[in-house]
This record gives structure tokens, sequence and C-alpha cells, in this order.
């Protein structure tokens, strides 16, 4: 289940981010800082808006915990176009098919909004995540952008809205 994660819940998205710190530490170049569930909040470019900004806590069940966390930009490439720049499960719930229920809540939930495409960037050095969004149906668009200290591979999916 899928919940918009305000700066309310700062407190249990840290510490799913600190569960998480694994790929965390790894995409960051270094540890994890006591902000980090705050900046996810709230960090967003320079030139996109506020409400363009959407955090969402994956919830395992109706009243489960909090074992995930989605990060999403609502048109900034594009109109139609959602930017989905996290999806991150904590290393209990991965692997067990959660991460994909995830996505596809995430894809519902774009195409109810009327985006028809899903574009993502994936860490070069990241292939377990690269095979997960080829299964799930994204496609490379041959584009690739530097991001702190990595390089990554931008992924595209179209989806049809309703």
């Amino acid at each position: 289940m899928l919940k918009v994660l305000a700066l309310g819940d700062k407190r249990v998205l840290q510490t799913l981010l600190e569960k998480c710190d694994d790929y965390l530490s790894f995409q960051n170049g270094g540890p994890l800082g006591p902000n980090a569930a705050e900046e996810l909040l709230m960090v967003r470019p320079e030139d996109a808006s506020e409400r363009q900004k959407l955090v969402l806590g994956i919830y395992q069940g109706d009243t489960g915990p909090l074992v995930g966390v989605c990060d999403l930009l609502k048109g900034y490439i594009g109109p139609d176009v959602l930017s989905l720049g996290l999806l991150l499960l904590e290393p209990a719930a991965r692997r067990r098919g959660l991460g994909q229920l995830a996505y596809q809540d995430v894809e519902g939930w774009a195409r109810n909004e009327g985006f028809t495409q899903i574009r993502i960037g994936v860490l070069m050095s990241n292939e377990l995540g690269l095979k997960f969004w080829h299964k799930v149906g994204f496609k490379e668009t041959g584009e690739i952008k530097a991001y702190r200290t990595h390089w990554l591979r931008i992924l595209e999916k179209g989806i049809k809205a309703l």
C-alpha cells in the first residue's frame, strides 16, 4: 500500500533509511546523514516546484509497517512524464515480490493521474536494479547522466493513461 509521506513522517522515514544504509551509502558515496529523511522529503531540483515533489511510503498491507519509499517528480521533464528518483525497500522486504507490487501501485497511480511515461535513472553499477527495471518493462534510452560520483543509465516506460 502507498501513502503520501510528509515532514510529520520524518522519524519513521529516517528509521527506514537507516535500515537501507547498504544501498544509500553506495549511492551517496558515504554514510547516511542524520537528516536524510528530511532531505528526501524536501530536496528537489532548483527549477522544480514544491507541488511537483512527491514522496510515497510503501507499507506492508493496509496496517503494516513502512517497508519502503518512492521519490517522485510529477511533470518535471514534461507534463505527462513522471520521474521516479528512488524506489527503495528495506533489506528484509527485498526479493519477495514487494518491489514489483509497489512499482505496479506507482504505475497505477501514475496512470490515474494522466501520466503516459515514467522515467528513471539507474546507477551504472547497480546490475540488480537494472535487471528489476527491465523485468517490469523499462527500456534503456541510451542516455547517460552524471549523478554525484556515479553515472546513471536512463530508462523509460510508456504507460496508457486512463
